[in-house]
């Protein structure tokens, strides 16, 4: 391929794709915070994840969101077993539940 200032052309374009793609889907995002038919936060975090790939300032942006957001998925306590579901549900005695 192409060398221009020993940047590969194929490695320009694809950086200014994504960066381009990313402004289009924060642009979206927000004109979608306006309107009720689009989502607004989807497309911003969408924009600013691919858009971390590329600057700093977006990684660190999108990096502390990340730690002040609650882990997906994480229970505070072990997850019940079949048992405690049915003692909770009085299905079953304490004392057969054992």
């Amino acid at each position: 391929m192409w060398h221009c200032y020993g940047v590969r052309i194929r490695d320009w374009l694809a950086a200014a794709g994504l960066s381009t793609l990313g402004v289009a889907l924060i642009a979206v995002g927000l004109i979608g915070l306006f309107l009720p038919v689009i989502p607004g936060l989807i497309p911003i975090a969408a924009g600013m994840t691919l858009l971390a790939r590329r600057f700093q300032w977006a990684d660190r942006m999108v990096t502390s969101v990340k730690h002040r957001l609650p882990p997906i998925g994480v229970k505070d306590g072990p997850a019940p077993t079949a048992i405690d579901d049915r003692t909770a549900a009085g299905d079953l005695d304490a004392s057969t539940a054992a």
